[in-house]
């Protein structure tokens, strides 16, 4: 069978209320979208980037990482636009064809290429049985409680040791949503029959604010060091 090409989309907003300018700060000695952006660039399964953006240097930065910058215009570039009408934004006014694509985050400063290259290939292996891939990390709740109205309850009725816990539950680590056309077009990101590419815990941080600047900062002077 020959698949659709996956064209991976960045939206890169200039405006941000938790730090200034979010997607211009630098985990590792590198902006947070040249890290994005050349991450997807040196991925095999991938046949263009895009980097969707209001802001002039965010475009510059977004190409000189290898992808293509395309001006977002600045009144679908409110913090109360969703990133799914961003991507529809994106597509109506650029044609990608059949193409599947995959959004990125550039807030996730350690999204790999294996990633990337993973997640194309859970979708095109089982083409007919998924319509999405996205990227998740394991949630390692020994207890946890819930809330059913004045109190709070276990989510488990006895605590496991740690050593015997095996996680069946995962969560969005937010880094890449693949989707078929279909589903965009649809309005949502992901249907129900979605495929998971695992990434590591540290793996797994988002950048929403300044401790989490620090924190990723700090796992980069750790972990990419080690890696290098």
């Amino acid at each position: 069978m020959i698949y659709p090409p996956v064209v991976v989309l960045i939206l890169a907003r200039g405006g941000s209320k938790g730090i200034k300018l979010k997607n211009l700060q630098q985990v590792g000695g590198a902006s947070l979208i040249w890290r994005a952006a050349r991450t997807c660039a040196n991925a095999e399964s991938i046949d263009r980037v895009f980097v969707y953006s209001d802001h002039p240097e965010i475009l510059q930065e977004g190409e000189r990482a290898g992808a293509r910058g395309v001006e977002r215009p600045a009144e679908e570039s409110g913090d109360r636009q969703t990133s799914e009408e961003g991507v529809q934004s994106f597509l109506r006014a650029h044609n990608m064809g059949t193409a599947d694509i995959m959004l990125v985050q550039a807030t996730s400063p350690f999204l790999r290429t294996a990633h990337v290259d993973e997640a194309v290939g859970a979708l095109h292996s089982r083409y007919s049985a998924l319509d999405s891939v996205i990227s998740v990390y394991p949630v390692v709740n020994y207890l946890g409680f819930f809330s059913p109205g004045d109190y709070w309850r276990p989510l488990y009725p006895e605590r496991w040791r740690r050593q015997d816990f095996t996680p069946d539950l995962y969560a969005e680590s937010g880094a890449l949503y693949l989707s078929k056309r279909s589903v965009w077009d649809s309005g949502r990101r992901m249907r129900d029959r979605t495929g998971i590419v695992g990434v590591g815990r540290w793996e797994s941080i988002e950048i929403d604010d300044q401790e989490d600047l620090e924190i990723a900062n700090a796992i980069a002077r750790g972990k990419e060091t080690a890696h290098a």
